[in-house]
């Protein structure tokens, strides 16, 4: 659930993007079932999603902000271990950064961050003292913990002293601002204990114990859900059966996504979230997932999916919709979605040809050279009549090729009108 958080008084701005509690320690008894984002800045608003805090509140219709606070509190001071993605902006004496990398607490006291921006840069705590270093520069740095007064949450993590009610004023909960939603009949935010047991949600990154094995990786979801399917045939599901005593550390890229999969349906779900579930993959474990997805979808499971392969939204999608800078722009079948660009006839005019470019009712037409294009609303009838001027003429058309509207050129168009680059790397944000 997303809940709006207004605040006061925390700094630096953090952006936390991918916040995934991951427990080492055995027996795990609660494992972390979703990641975080939390954004601090200027007015220091707060976006909080705890996938891991949501079974805190199944017997709560409306949490206040103390409840949630508490609840948080309670579930992050009893962990032993957690990694998030960061990203720290500093801004002030004429001077604007932005840095990030990865995370790593590790209880009583350890802590490392990894840059990714710069490349190098390093920080290590030990509890008692914490050394810097930057690339190009001659030496380490080392400074006093207690002098770290811009880390106190992290810090207040290491010691199980999380609260979120001390580092922040005037904490309150903002409502939606309008519309409603239904999951299978039932609100998500009032009734999610109904909800959340028919439901699988298959993350980007599913943040897994690297030192568990595949089956162990299993087992222990099972354990959080209320009628598993046997672990073994979710692997065969995902064809990673073969892998099953390897750590989650030693599987490929495309490994872990197939292992995210079989997770996200190892609960038998009625509604499945698979987020990019094809990224990283390999043409031919690809295709097993859609062959996948498409048995789900004959069982009668209901599959959101989102995805930035258009070729992948063709292939899977009864409907689908383009969001595009937060907002949904087109819905339909993608047949309908694609109609909402004219086909296009090309063809290239004999050299000797003096005859004009054929008038058909209907068709916009563009000349460059010999190379005419037409587009048109209704192909075939424009299709007829082309040829049909042609014959009358004598004339052979030249390198002639008429297709329909595809759904990449409806995103294009999506995109160009929006005033954004219409290139694929923009996918992401529009087709879903």
């Amino acid at each position: 659930f997303l809940q709006n958080i207004s605040a006061q008084g925390l700094k630096p701005k953090f952006l936390l993007p991918a916040l995934a509690a991951r427990l080492k320690s055995c027996p795990v008894t609660k494992p972390s079932r979703g990641r975080a984002r939390l954004i601090v800045s200027a007015p220091f608003s707060i976006a909080l999603l705890f996938g891991a805090v949501t079974a805190c509140f199944s017997q709560q219709p409306s949490p206040s902000a103390h409840d949630l606070a508490q609840r948080v509190d309670r579930h992050y001071n009893q962990l032993h271990s957690l990694k998030a993605g960061f990203t720290e902006s500093y801004e002030g004496l004429g001077m604007q950064r932005t840095e990030s990398g990865t995370l790593m607490l590790l209880k009583p006291g350890l802590m490392r961050w990894d840059y990714n921006s710069p490349p190098g840069k390093v920080f290590v705590l030990d509890g008692k003292y914490a050394w810097f270093y930057s690339p190009g520069e001659p030496q380490v740095q080392r400074i006093q913990a207690k002098q770290l007064d811009d880390l106190r949450s992290p810090l207040r993590f290491l010691l199980g002293h999380t609260e979120l009610e001390k580092e922040m004023s005037s904490l309150t909960l903002a409502p939606a601002a309008r519309g409603a939603v239904r999951v299978l009949g039932c609100d998500p935010c009032r009734e999610r204990a109904l909800v959340r047991r028919r439901m699988g949600i298959m993350l980007q990154e599913g943040g897994f114990a690297p030192d568990l094995t595949v089956t162990e990786t299993g087992r222990m979801w099972a354990g959080t859900l209320s009628a598993p399917r046997p672990v073994a045939e979710a692997l065969g599901l995902v064809s990673l059966g073969h892998r099953a005593g390897v750590a989650v550390r030693s599987l490929s890229g495309g490994e872990r996504r197939r292992l995210d999969l079989a997770m996200a349906i190892l609960g038998r779900p009625e509604v499945l979230f698979p987020d990019e579930p094809t990224t990283g993959l390999d043409p031919e474990s690809r295709r097993r997932t859609w062959l996948l997805i498409r048995e789900l979808l004959g069982a009668g499971t209901t599959v959101v999916l989102t995805t930035h392969y258009l070729e992948e939204a063709e292939e899977l999608a009864d409907r689908l919709a383009i969001m595009h800078q937060g907002r949904i722009v087109r819905t339909g079948t993608p047949a309908e979605v694609a109609a909402s660009q004219p086909a296009r006839i090309s063809f290239e005019l004999p050299e000797d040809s003096r005859e004009p470019v054929p008038d058909i009712a209907g068709t916009r037409a563009s000349v460059t050279g010999r190379t005419v294009l037409l587009q048109t609303a209704d192909l075939q009838p424009t299709l007829t009549a082309l040829l049909g001027w042609a014959n009358s003429r004598d004339l052979v058309l030249g390198a002639l090729d008429a297709r329909p509207a595809s759904l990449a050129e409806a995103f294009h168009a999506v995109a160009a009108s929006a005033g954004s680059p219409a290139d694929d790397d923009n996918a992401k944000d529009v087709a879903a």
